[in-house]
């Protein structure tokens, strides 16, 4: 690991610097205009504020420049059943010049389940019957009525009301303190940024139940949004009889997080709350259905339809220890029998899209979108895949919305690491230099580089630079790849499996005796793929079984001599390279390391024979009205997810098929045995899970079967300073 030590400006201006800022922006405003906090150089904003630990032994708000406190916002909603709307807890920090009123600050704000608390132990939860939906949450009572109100300052100052128990405590049950991740965003808190945090709908300091993926969910996020543009009540505390207002705030507010924060940034974006002007959702979801289901096939890796109980379970932290829910029994309950709905509905409809996945699409139904986006992927991310990003950069496009991609060569991580302080070059910035551009751009209106972006930005699997490009899904530019035999080709799900390690791994792949289809292209000069690869099979089975027939197909990058690769032995390491000191203020610099590989895994998916209909838009995958009939051939096409990667002369592409199987998506006897009594409610058996020894095979028609993949157009490099 290399390190080089570069000595950087650091700016620790007290409040008298941010104030003197603030009133000399005042001079080219209206009067009764607060100015911003922001001091923007080269269109970003700079460090202006000394940052202060708020977990430090006698931290106290009078004595930062940075004052923290908690408000209790009001949803709509009474998901737990106590005949009043549900509170939620927002952890605000503000810049201590907007919270005395000399200026207003825009608000980064981040709806995290996970920064209350999440399970690290199996989370004991039962099933309760009779089940309660989605519909009996939706309960909506009066609104609340306070008695008075409290200011900012008063409330930052009381020490009694707002004391560091709220952002500093421990659940030893778990070994954590709490909030767990509420540090993260310090590099915009010391340049005058406010932060906003906020867990949601049954986490610990909120009231409700968690209720993942719900429009309850994601309302009680929009909730805050306009609590910060002055459209929304907020409270001092649970009992719901102060007021207080968020005038500190210029009322433009970004989302930003990482898969569940970032999918809530996106839910958020389409309700069209005012206030909410640009959204940063990094690996975010695009639609629920998506995340573990493809194409009518549920490949979740515990093969169970059970992903979101397992959410809900890991952050209902209201209800985590013991004595939590030993004095919450009725609430316990609640929860308890709403989780045997979310088991129910994901098993009844058994990889299949319906009404459940419905009401978690904000793909399909994308409401009234405002807000501009960048929207961040992870080219080797195997739990939030590609399609997300395209799915939500297509809503944004369609709705008339600025939206800009950023694709890296990592996996499912924001490419600056908040907990280990580190930063990566994207061409002359750093990751979150371009964030604090993008926000001054869209929060601050400043005009800066971030409205020449490209729609594309993205990283080099060959060398790790960045280049621009809106070449995306060009159909008209190709190449195919077919079956290099005639006839037909018939794949069986009994016996010995290509496994995906097999496909990762750098030696020769020994198909003797294993049920696979491999098709290849020798490519001659280097060809960079770019949009989605479509797989068109003719297929039929004789043999419908009881359970899914799924079929898998991968594209390989391979050669017969060791290349570098991103992810090739899983989530790639970092070389440091400028050695900043690591502050959360001042991240190091650090480049990802590629590994010697001659395979590589680009892209793949999963389609269950079944579902002919079945597309790319997460709709289609409805139950077909009537079952495929047995030795009849069926048009079928596989998506496989959105990629830009560059194929390198003398190497080949492969491309596999195989019954899903294949790709190891199994679950224990241990972890299927929750699932009987589920199981017997409908009828099934534990053969009618996709991993439970269900043999079933299908044919390929292999003269009308080939798969198109598309090839960038114009690329260009990311200007740097080298």
């Amino acid at each position: 690991m290399r390190r080089t030590r570069q000595v950087t400006p650091r700016f620790t201006l007290t409040l008298s610097l941010l104030c003197t800022v603030a009133l000399a922006a005042c001079t080219a405003t209206p009067a009764s205009t607060p100015s911003t906090t922001l001091h923007i150089e080269d269109g970003a904003a700079q460090p202006i504020l000394e940052y202060t630990d708020p977990r430090a032994d006698g931290y106290r708000n009078a004595e930062s420049d940075i004052w923290r406190f908690s408000v209790y916002v009001e949803s709509d909603y009474d998901t737990d059943g106590d005949g009043k709307r549900d509170l939620v807890r927002a952890f605000v920090q503000v810049p201590r010049a907007a919270a005395e009123g000399t200026c207003q600050a825009p608000a980064i704000f981040e709806a995290s389940p996970y920064n209350a608390g999440q399970m690290s132990r199996d989370a004991g939860f039962r099933y309760e019957e009779p089940p309660l939906t989605d519909a009996d949450l939706q309960v909506q009572p009066e609104p609340r009525v306070a008695t008075r109100s409290m200011s900012t300052t008063d409330l930052a100052l009381d020490e009694e009301i707002t004391n560091t128990s709220l952002w500093s405590y421990q659940l030893d049950e778990y070994g954590e303190t709490l909030p767990s991740l509420f540090d993260k965003f310090d590099y915009f808190l010391v340049r005058g940024f406010a932060v906003v945090q906020a867990s949601g709908l049954g986490t610990s300091g909120s009231e409700g139940i968690e209720c993942c993926g719900t429009t309850m969910e994601r309302d009680a996020f929009a909730a805050v949004v306009e609590w910060l543009h002055g459209d929304r009540v907020a409270f001092t505390g649970l009992d719901g009889s102060t007021t207080i207002d968020a005038s500190w705030c210029s009322g433009h507010v970004g989302m930003t997080g990482i898969s569940w924060c970032g999918t809530l940034a996106w839910e958020v974006a389409t309700t069209g709350v005012e206030g909410l002007d640009t959204i940063v959702p990094v690996a975010g979801i695009a639609d629920w259905y998506d995340w573990r289901n493809q194409q009518g096939l549920c490949v979740d890796d515990m093969a169970n339809y059970n992903a979101l109980t397992v959410l809900t379970d890991t952050c209902s932290s209201r209800l985590h220890t013991d004595a939590q829910r030993a004095d919450n029994p009725e609430l316990l309950d609640r929860y308890q029998r709403y989780r045997t709905y979310l088991q129910d509905e994901q098993t009844r409809l058994a990889g299949d899209y319906g009404d459940f996945w419905q009401a978690r699409d904000y793909y399909t139904d994308h409401g009234d979108l405002k807000a501009s986006a960048l929207i961040v992927e992870g080219l080797n991310d195997e739990n939030v895949r590609t399609k997300h990003a395209d799915l939500i950069r297509s809503a944004l496009v369609d709705a008339g919305c600025e939206a800009k991609v950023l694709f890296h060569q990592n996996g499912h991580v924001i490419p600056a690491d908040e907990a280990n302080h580190t930063d990566i070059m994207i061409g002359d910035h750093t990751y979150l230099e371009w964030l604090n551009l993008w926000f001054c751009h869209y929060l601050a209106g400043v005009d800066n580089e971030v409205g020449a972006m490209a729609s594309f930005t993205v990283q080099s699997n060959v060398d790790g630079t960045f280049y621009a490009t809106e070449s995306f899904d060009e159909r008209e530019a190709s190449l195919t790849i077919k079956p290099s035999e005639p006839g037909e080709t018939t794949l069986v799900s009994e016996g010995s499996q290509l496994s995906r390690a097999e496909l990762k791994g750098s030696q020769e792949i020994d198909l003797a005796g294993k049920s696979v289809a491999r098709w290849t292209l020798p490519i001659g000069e280097d060809v960079t793929i770019a949009g989605k690869i479509v797989v068109h099979l003719r297929m039929r089975t004789d043999a419908l079984g009881e359970g899914d027939i799924g079929v898998s197909a991968t594209l390989v990058d391979a050669s017969d001599q060791e290349f570098r690769a991103f992810g090739a032995a899983g989530t790639p390491e970092e070389e440091v390279v400028e050695d900043h000191g690591g502050t959360s203020t001042d991240y190091d610099l650090v480049r990802w390391v590629q590994d010697a590989t001659r395979r590589k895994v680009i892209t793949s998916a999963s389609l269950d024979l079944r579902n002919p209909e079945a597309g790319y838009e997460p709709a289609s995958a409805t139950t077909r009205p009537e079952p495929i009939e047995e030795k009849t051939s069926y048009d079928y096409t596989l998506w496989l997810d959105p990629t830009y990667y560059t194929v390198c002369a003398g190497h080949r592409l492969e491309l596999y098929v195989t019954p899903s199987s294949a790709n190891a998506f199994t679950a224990s006897k241990e972890e299927r045995e929750g699932l009987i009594f589920t199981l017997e409610r409908y009828g099934l058996s534990e053969e009618g899970l996709i991993d439970a020894g269900h043999d079933y095979g299908f044919t390929i028609e292999n003269d009308q079967s080939y798969a198109e993949i598309p090839v960038a157009g114009q690329m260009r490099p990311l200007k740097t300073d080298g």
